[in-house]
C-alpha cells in the first residue's frame, strides 16, 4: 500500500493583521531564535552592520556560543527545577498529585522551558487539548504567532485568540499556514485558510464528527469543543514575566537583546583577533610575495596569502622603479586578546545589571574575572528571581490547572473542581558553601555568648 508523500518545506509565514502586531512579532521571533539557537543569520547581519562587510568576512564563520539573553533567562527560570506541589481542599490527587493526570501529561517538565521563554519573550502561552483517551496534551506556543483580544476589566488576560499554525493540507499534502480561531464568549472555533483573496473557512478539512464525517463549518454553539456551565473555555495558558496592565510587553528586554547581539559580535571579533592577530605582525619593504591571491566572498575583495608560524615566506625584491634595499621587520601582536576578553566580560556584567540582576549575585564558575564565558548566577540571585517571578507564574499556573479541569469535565464527563487550587514551589537548596557559612556564623555567635 502506497502512502501519500508530504512536502515538508515550510512556506514563509504570512503577515499579521495589523502593523502593531507585526512589530511585536518581529521582536518576539528574534528573542525566540536566540532562545532556540537559530539566530545565526541575525548575528551575521549584526556583525556586518557593526564591522562592515569586509571585516565581517575576515572574521570568519559566526560563533553563537555567547548568548547572554538565553544564559540569563535559563538561569533565572528556577521555579520548576523540582515539580511544584499543587493542593486542593477536596484532595483530587488523581488530577494534581505526583502521579496525577497533569503530572503524567508532562506539564511540569515543560514548565522550565516555558518560564525561561516567558522571561526572555515577555509573555508565553501553552495550548491545551484533550486526547481521545482523556489525557491532557500541552503544547508551548510562542506569542510571535498569536493575535489576541482582552477585556477592559482584565486587560492583561486574553479572552479570544487567533493562532497561526502550520498544518498539512490533506489535498495538496503540503505544509500551509492556517489560523486557529478561538472565541469562547461567542462559542466559536474555526480553522481559517489564508489565500491571496483573503481567508476562507477550512474547518471541514481537519475536523470530523464522531462518525468520521467532516463538519460543515465552524464549531459554534453546542458544537463548541470545550464548554461547561460557566460558558466556553479558552484552551490556552498565559504567563507574563511581569504584570504591567497590558496584554503584551515584549520590549521590556530590548536592552538585553541589543546587548546580547553586541556581546556576540565582540566575542566573534575577539576570536578573530586571537586566531589571526595575537602573534607578532611582520612587514616587508621593497619586496613582493609571489602567489598572492584575491579572495572574493559576498562581494568583499581582499588580497590573501595563507601563512603559519611554521612556514617560510619566499619573497622577491620589488622591481618597481625607485625600489631601494629590501627590508623585513616585525611589530608587536596586532591585538591584545586578553584585554579584549576582559572588556567583554565587564560589558556582560553591565548587561546583567540592565536585566535587573544584582552584581553581587553574579559569580564566575572558574573564579577568574577574565573568564568571559563563565557567567553564572549564584543561589542568592536565583532565590531573588524565584521570589520575583513566583506571583506571576503562580497566577498563570493555577489558571492553566483550572482550564485543564474544565476541559476534562467538558470532554470526559468528569467532575474535577474548577477553582480553589493552591501551589507551592520548591525553594532553591543551599549549597555546601552556604551551609558552611551559616554553621561558622552560628558557632561564632555561640562563642561570643550570643
Amino acid at each position: 500500500m502506497a502512502f501519500p508523500t508530504t512536502d515538508f518545506r515550510v512556506p514563509p509565514a504570512p503577515l499579521p493583521p495589523s502593523g502593531q502586531d507585526s512589530a511585536r512579532w518581529d521582536a518576539t521571533r528574534l528573542r525566540e531564535r536566540m532562545m532556540d539557537g537559530t539566530w545565526a543569520s541575525d548575528l551575521a547581519t549584526s556583525m556586518e552592520s557593526q564591522l562592515g562587510r569586509i571585516r565581517a568576512v575576515a572574521t570568519g564563520s559566526t560563533d553563537m556560543s555567547s548568548c547572554l539573553l538565553r544564559t540569563i533567562a535559563t538561569q533565572l527560570a528556577v521555579l520548576y527545577d523540582r515539580p511544584p506541589t499543587v493542593t486542593h481542599a477536596d484532595g483530587v490527587e488523581d488530577l494534581i498529585g505526583s502521579d496525577g493526570l497533569i503530572t503524567n501529561a508532562g506539564l511540569w517538565t515543560l514548565m522550565g522551558g516555558i518560564q525561561s521563554h516567558t522571561i526572555a519573550l515577555g509573555e508565553m502561552l501553552c495550548a491545551v487539548s484533550i486526547t481521545p483517551d482523556g489525557m491532557p496534551l500541552y503544547r508551548p506556543v510562542s506569542p510571535g504567532y498569536i493575535v489576541a483580544e482582552s477585556s477592559t476589566s482584565e486587560p492583561d488576560e486574553p479572552i479570544a485568540i487567533r493562532e497561526l499554525r502550520l498544518r498539512t493540507n490533506p489535498t495538496t499534502r503540503k505544509l500551509e499556514w492556517f489560523w486557529d480561531v478561538w472565541r469562547p464568549r461567542d462559542l466559536h472555533f474555526s480553522i481559517r485558510a489564508i489565500g491571496r483573496d483573503g481567508e476562507t473557512d477550512a474547518t471541514s478539512m481537519f475536523i470530523t464528527d464522531p462518525d468520521g464525517v467532516p463538519v460543515s463549518g465552524p464549531l459554534e454553539g453546542e458544537a463548541y469543543p470545550y464548554q461547561d456551565e460557566r460558558g466556553g473555555v479558552l484552551p490556552y495558558g498565559f504567563w507574563h514575566s511581569a504584570r504591567t496592565g497590558r496584554l503584551w510587553n515584549v520590549m521590556q528586554n530590548q536592552t538585553v537583546v541589543s546587548g546580547t547581539l553586541t556581546a556576540a559580535v565582540g566575542y566573534n571579533y575577539w576570536w578573530h583577533c586571537l586566531r589571526d592577530a595575537s602573534y607578532p605582525q611582520r612587514y616587508a619593504v621593497n619586496v613582493t610575495l609571489p602567489g598572492l591571491g584575491i579572495e572574493d566572498s559576498t562581494g568583499a575583495r581582499r588580497a590573501e596569502l595563507v601563512t603559519d608560524p611554521s612556514t617560510i615566506l619566499m619573497m622577491e625584491q620589488s622591481d618597481l622603479e625607485g625600489g631601494g634595499q629590501p627590508m623585513i621587520g616585525q611589530w608587536k601582536p596586532g591585538a591584545d586578546a586578553k584585554s579584549i576578553i576582559e572588556t567583554l566580560s565587564l560589558y556582560e556584567l553591565r548587561i546583567c545589571q540592565a536585566a535587573g540582576i544584582n552584581p553581587s549575585d553574579i559569580q564566575r564558575v572558574s573564579g577568574q574575572a577574565q573568564s568571559g564565558y563563565a557567567i553564572s548566577i549564584g543561589n542568592a540571585g536565583k532565590r531573588a528571581a524565584q521570589s520575583k517571578y513566583q506571583a506571576t507564574q503562580k497566577r498563570g499556573d493555577i489558571r492553566l490547572i483550572e482550564t485543564t479541569a474544565r476541559m476534562l469535565n467538558a470532554t470526559t464527563g468528569s467532575r474535577w473542581p474548577v477553582s480553589g487550587y493552591a501551589m507551592r514551589y520548591a525553594a532553591v537548596p543551599k549549597s555546601a558553601t552556604e551551609l558552611d557559612g551559616e554553621r561558622r556564623h552560628v558557632i561564632e555567635l555561640m562563642d561570643a555568648g550570643l
